[in-house]
């Protein structure tokens, strides 16, 4: 026998899974069918994040290694996803997107045509 069905003979109900959730609403009514789940806890206060958003926008150069530094070593926080502290630097209206050295959408052509529309004045 599963758990399933241990349970719902426990409360005296049909013992069929695909008749769970009417089951524990008749029982429970609107509080039976209520997600439990309520989230993860932070890591950081509000408090706290909001003196790490504050941190961020005083400062003239950005960097995600210098970001998880600080937050270890004031805090005591280590996030194990890199999108918890992209949240942070948008937060802080802060752009994390890396740089590209190479312009993906670069056109030889074009760059010679302007290059000598420079050199022909």
């Amino acid at each position: 026998m599963n758990h399933t069905l241990i349970l719902l003979n426990f409360w005296g109900c049909i013992s069929l899974a695909s008749q769970v959730g009417s089951c524990i609403f008749e029982i429970q009514g609107l509080e039976g069918i209520k997600l439990a789940y309520k989230g993860a806890k932070s890591y950081l206060t509000s408090a706290q994040r909001a003196e790490v958003i504050s941190w961020l926008k005083v400062k003239n150069h950005w960097n995600l290694e210098e970001l998880v530094t600080h937050l270890d070593e004031k805090y005591g926080v280590i996030y194990q996803s890199k999108q918890s502290y992209y949240e942070l630097f948008s937060s802080a209206e802060i752009s994390w997107k890396k740089s590209q050295k190479i312009n993906p959408k670069l056109d030889p052509e074009l760059v010679k045509k302007k290059e000598q529309r420079l050199w022909s004045f």
